[in-house]
């Protein structure tokens, strides 16, 4: 999917959770890089700089998927696909999300939550899914 329609989804449900008189803004990451989460980290604080609107609830809807069949995957989509799926997750990701959480008052006995979303490939893979089945099960499994 391409950023520009990536955005106008994020901001369609934005403007779904803004009805309920709640917060929230879109923001995506032009990459899964180090750099690219931590310049849409960067642009969420510029947003939002007061402590009052602390970051509460972090999603991380990505995936790289091939399809083609097993033999015919190339060891670099591979690569891309436990990049994208799992190290971009946790190591990128996540540790954003969680010291963000750590500034955050305890409220209802937490203080941010994690959302990933996942494949039915990471609990069956297909003739033609090992790839996004190796990426989306390691994310299952590490979340």
């Amino acid at each position: 999917m391409d950023l520009g329609l990536a955005l106008q989804l994020l901001e369609k449900l934005s403007e779904e959770i803004r009805t309920s008189r709640e917060q929230a803004a879109p923001f995506a990451a032009e990459s899964y890089s180090v750099q690219g989460i931590a310049s849409a980290c960067g642009a969420i604080r510029n947003h939002y700089p007061s402590p009052e609107y602390n970051i509460r609830a972090a999603v991380f809807s990505v995936g790289y998927a091939v399809w083609k069949p097993f033999l015919e995957v190339n060891p670099e989509e591979v690569q891309t696909s436990l990049q994208t799926n799992i190290a971009s997750a946790f190591t990128k990701f996540s540790r954003k999300a969680i010291l963000s959480f750590k500034e955050n008052d305890i409220e209802n006995g937490k203080r941010g939550i994690l959302i990933f979303t996942g494949a039915t490939a990471s609990l069956r893979g297909d003739v033609v899914t090992s790839a996004i089945a190796t990426g989306k099960h390691g994310l299952r499994v590490l979340s």
